[in-house]
């Protein structure tokens, strides 16, 4: 004869449900098999702060380039730490660019503001 099941035994069995397996992303009902960012995305030229405070700056997608530069600063303004300096962006899509060692990122501790000359969608992944 089977047991009954006590309240206690409900609960538990629901808690043991709720937790997550690594790299499971909930919202989406996925599991994660690789690395995923956050991103900002600007579209043409001009300066752009995209992150105010600290994070982690792991790279830039350029998706739609246009021939010019991309400048990046830790900082809330176009001046101060250089991060990435005269990164030439070419008249091609879809070119991903790493920075840090091994594409493990930066450290920003003032936040990240980019300028960038020619007319290109970049996104920044950026944490």
């Amino acid at each position: 004869m089977a047991q009954p099941i006590s309240a206690y035994d409900v609960q538990a069995l629901i808690t043991q449900l709720q937790v997550l397996l690594a790299g499971e992303l909930q919202q989406f009902n996925r599991l994660a098999g690789g690395a995923i960012y956050p991103y900002v995305q600007t579209v043409g030229a001009g300066t752009f702060t995209n992150k105010t405070g600290a994070g982690i700056l792991y790279g830039f997608l350029i998706t739609t380039g246009a021939v010019g530069t991309l400048t990046a600063y830790d900082n809330t303004a176009a001046s101060g730490n250089v991060l990435v300096n005269g990164l030439v962006t070419a008249a091609t899509n879809n070119v991903l660019v790493p920075v840090g060692p091994a594409g493990g990122g930066l450290i920003l501790t003032t936040g990240m503001t980019i300028v960038v000359t020619g007319a290109s969608t970049i996104l920044s992944l950026i944490v």
